[in-house]
């Protein structure tokens, strides 16, 4: 999990549920005690691919994730 730190000293965390067929994903942010969700979702690969082409389209979803979120 990742975290940094964003403006009025809140912080942004990746929350990953691993897997190959199905990788669940969420963005959190922490401030003044209270944590609210910043988004949310899955990541859906085909059985029919291979693993390693599964596992690049998940790596290339969760750098889009990082960047437009920034946790």
């Amino acid at each position: 999990m990742q975290k940094s730190k964003i403006k009025d000293d809140a912080v942004r965390v990746l929350g990953v549920d691993p897997g190959t067929a199905i990788v669940g994903w969420a963005v959190l942010e922490e401030k003044n005690g209270k944590i609210t969700p910043v988004a949310f979702g899955h990541i859906s690969t085909s059985k029919e691919k291979a693993t390693a082409e599964r596992l690049l389209e998940i790596a290339s979803d969760l750098k889009e994730i990082i960047k437009k979120h920034r946790p």
